[in-house]
């Protein structure tokens, strides 16, 4: 991995998997399977206002923990990898 810092990985049996200090290629490249489903937040304006925003959703007015949800599709004929994402809203 390139990052100075190690990336960090925490697994449970329900395979949930916890990635810190890694780069989104390095992510996708450990961690992509076809049909396995993504969560992620991250540090931009746009990840901190989504969490927030969340907070309308619970009784107790928490902020939300994950800003993204996605679908790793598999990879594409030219190697790369789908990721199937939607701003889908209710």
């Amino acid at each position: 991995m390139s990052n100075s810092s190690p990336s960090s990985v925490t697994r449970d049996t329900a395979e949930t998997i916890q990635v810190r200090n890694c780069s989104s290629r390095e992510f996708l490249e450990a961690h992509a399977r076809a049909g396995s489903v993504g969560l992620s937040s991250g540090r931009t304006l746009a990840d901190r206002v989504i969490v927030r925003a969340e907070r309308h959703l619970d009784a107790q007015k928490r902020p939300g923990r994950w800003s993204h949800a996605f679908v790793f599709e598999g990879l594409r004929a030219d190697g790369q990898h789908w990721i199937i994402e939607s701003d889908f809203q209710t």
